[in-house]
């Protein structure tokens, strides 16, 4: 699977911001002092754990998207065409939150890929921070505290963004 330029261009920005809000967490564990190697390790397990969640999170919606936009159909008479646009837009909306179920069968498996991606990615995160638990190398807050910096990232952006927009 070729990986879209979307999902790089986001992946980076999380990256780029994970490390740094990862940095400003370190410097605080050294000015409460508190600071010890645990800490940088942990910090550096969790900056990675974090970065990759929301990489993997990106092949999971791009492959789901892929299942959407490559189906291959047969030309359609009119009353066809208007059931598949009944379709896309249910498929749609269930994307945006809108709709509860999807319909299609193409809306169906991509749902199940998301779904699957997403209980894969926490199994992985569970994992790691036990991991991080139970290896005395690691401070176990330190790891999981970066999980939760790229969603303050992506509503940081969504901010700026309507401050941009005069909203």
């Amino acid at each position: 699977m070729k990986i879209e330029p979307a999902v790089k261009k986001e992946t980076g920005i999380i990256a780029c911001g994970v490390t740094v809000m990862s940095a400003v967490m370190v410097g605080i564990f050294a000015i409460a002092g508190h600071f010890d190697m645990t800490v940088l390790w942990g910090a550096v397990l969790g900056t990675a754990l974090a970065i990759g969640n929301f990489f993997l999170m990106g092949l999971g919606v791009q492959a789901a998207a892929d299942k959407m936009n490559g189906v291959q159909m047969p030309p359609l008479d009119e009353e066809d065409q208007e059931e598949v646009a009944r379709q896309e837009e249910e498929a749609t909306m269930f994307f945006q939150g809108k709709s509860a179920v999807p319909t299609s069968p193409e809306a169906q498996s991509a749902k199940r890929l998301v779904q699957l991606s997403y209980h894969g990615r926490m199994l992985l995160c569970i994992l790691v921070l036990v991991l991080a638990l139970v290896i005395p190398v690691f401070n176990i807050m330190t790891a999981a505290i970066p999980l939760l910096f790229p969603r303050l990232i992506i509503m940081g952006q969504g901010v700026v963004q309507k401050v941009k927009e005069g909203k």
